[in-house]
């Protein structure tokens, strides 16, 4: 399921604008309005604006802060603090900027203006503001800078520092969290977000981003108590949070039940109105669907492209979009929307739409190059190796290549069907078929793709009888599933029988007589990637298409 990192950003007041009582909230305004009335000071008019926000009242809160700040001066403390942060969470931080610049900051107001400088995206100035100041807090804001800019390693002194001279900074924590995570140091990024989370026990947030990171490792034990610890603690659940239990159950081995949570949270997201969360709700829902049967791959893709057209700028639903098509006729309209997103995708995003897209327009050169450059992104992700296993591999038969990335990809990440298969595939073609054996053996029942893997195995160990009945079984099995999956299997078991130097002398006869029968090509054949892969593969070697015994 796509999802998104989260930074703690620290605060820039202890007051926190809570729910309330709607009462006591007009009784707060009614007296704030008073005390304006009767002295006008910044003060006054930070304390009005505190009440309006407090009754979801955007407008004056606003009107007040400026009036606040506009006649705060640097010794105003309080009122300049929290005049900003209401400017800044109702979108007018430049107000807030423009009358913090000139101002002769203390400690605290250059930490307020640092904020409010880094929600304009000044990062550079927020940093310089606070250079040469001291404390805990400002170590834990420049730390908080420093990991917004991914520069991880320095940010790790600033927030140890902070932590050190307070340790019950929770954002501290967990910013901390976040910059050892990234940096790879995954035990001591979990420990510091559960500290976080222990520290502000009321904070939800904090509790999500510990849970984020232990599903990150597939600690799910862990992560299914966290959720039975907040739900005793009477934690209200919100759409982020339905989605962190909905993923809890998808690793667990219970998909309907993920089903039904993506379901709660998809209503949530909307009631919220977070147009950014519902869509990537929405379309993690509709390919759970899909891989669960409950919809044809046509369906989800049109249900996936209307979601496109809703949310452009969405980088969820393109990946998800990305993982359910799967005809050539299809890229142009990926094309398109990878073309829109681009800039704004990670690398190792970008490195993923590239490969698809390559693979869908039989781009075998180009499917190859992206899929090295997503599995270095990612090198501990299964269908990343798995990726440039079979892309360097069967798209351009440079075996060597794609034997090494399959016996680092086996002894660093955890076994899959589908990335033993691909590595035991390559292994065989570089020369070692015992060992492509040995490492199918505990797939075996995992469906028809290993067993006609296993089948090339035993022929590039000379088994022919074998290796010819193993891809017999596996046609069988798979025409089963789809009429054309046969067509494709005799075109592999003719390829690689000439790749493997058998096709000669006595042993020809003998393969032709146990071969597959050949089948006609599907009609739609040039809009399938598969065959196009195969038919690339036939024309590198100088076969003719399509190839048969």
């Amino acid at each position: 399921m796509a999802t998104s990192s989260r930074k703690m950003s620290p605060r820039l007041d202890e007051t926190t604008i809570g729910d309330r009582v709607t009462a006591e909230a007009e009784y707060m305004r009614d007296r704030a309005l008073h005390r304006v009335e009767l002295s006008p000071t910044a003060n006054t008019w930070a304390r009005l604006a505190q009440a309006y926000a407090a009754l979801c009242d955007d407008a004056n809160a606003v009107s007040a802060a400026r009036a606040s700040i506009a006649l705060a001066s640097a010794a105003d403390t309080t009122s300049v603090r929290i005049a900003a942060e209401i400017l800044t969470q109702h979108g007018d931080a430049l107000s807030a900027y423009d009358a913090l610049l000139p101002m002769e900051k203390s400690t605290a107001l250059a930490i307020t203006f640092a904020t409010v400088a880094h929600e304009l995206g000044r990062t550079e100035e927020a940093l310089d503001s606070l250079s040469g100041r001291e404390g805990p807090l400002v170590e834990s804001f420049i730390g908080f800078l420093l990991v917004s800019r991914e520069e991880y390693q320095k940010a790790v002194g600033h927030l140890r520092s902070a932590l050190f001279g307070y340790p019950e900074d929770a954002d501290a924590a967990m910013n901390l969290a976040v910059a050892l995570f990234a940096m790879g140091a995954k035990k001591k990024a979990i420990a510091s977000a559960l500290r976080a989370s222990r520290t502000a026990p009321g904070r939800k947030d904090l509790s999500l981003g510990y849970l984020e990171m232990l599903l990150e490792v597939g600690d799910v034990a862990r992560a299914a108590s966290e959720i039975r610890r907040l739900d005793h603690s009477g934690v209200i659940a919100d759409a982020h949070s339905l989605v962190i239990q909905a993923r809890v159950r998808l690793m667990s081995g219970e998909p309907a039940r993920a089903l039904a949570l993506l379901g709660d949270a998809l209503a949530e997201a909307k009631s919220e109105n977070n147009p950014t969360l519902e869509a990537e709700i929405a379309a993690n829902r509709e390919t759970l669907r899909y891989d669960l049967g409950k919809i044809d791959r046509d369906s989800a893709r049109r249900e996936l492209a209307s979601l496109m057209k809703r949310f452009p700028d969405n980088d969820a639903v393109l990946l998800n979009f990305c993982h359910v098509v799967h005809r050539r006729s299809e890229a142009p309209e990926l094309r398109r929307a990878f073309e829109h997103l681009d800039a704004a995708l990670s690398p190792e995003r970008r490195a993923y739409v590239r490969h698809q897209l390559a693979v869908l327009e039989g781009d075998s050169e180009g499917a190859a190059s992206s899929a090295l450059d997503w599995f270095e992104l990612e090198k501990d992700n299964p269908a990343a190796a798995s990726a440039a296993v079979l892309a360097l591999g069967i798209g351009l038969q440079r075996w060597k290549e794609a034997e090494k990335v399959a016996r680092f990809a086996l002894e660093t990440i955890e076994p899959s069907a589908s990335l033993a298969n691909n590595a035991a595939y390559a292994i065989a073609m570089a020369g070692y078929p015992l060992e492509a054996k040995k490492i199918l053996e505990p797939w075996m029942n995992s469906g028809f793709v290993v067993k006609a893997t296993m089948g090339l195995a035993c022929l590039a160990h000379d088994e022919l009888q074998k290796g010819m009945r193993l891809y017999r079984e596996a046609a069988a099995e798979a025409e089963r599933v789809d009429f054309d999956s046969r067509s494709l299997m005799a075109i592999y078991q003719a390829l690689i029988v000439r790749q493997l130097g058998l096709y000669d002398g006595d042993r020809r006869a003998v393969l032709e007589a146990t071969a597959l029968v050949p089948v006609e090509l599907p009609d739609d054949w040039k809009d399938r990637p598969d065959f196009l892969r195969l038919r690339n593969a036939c024309l590198h070697n100088g076969y003719s298409w399509p190839l048969s015994l």
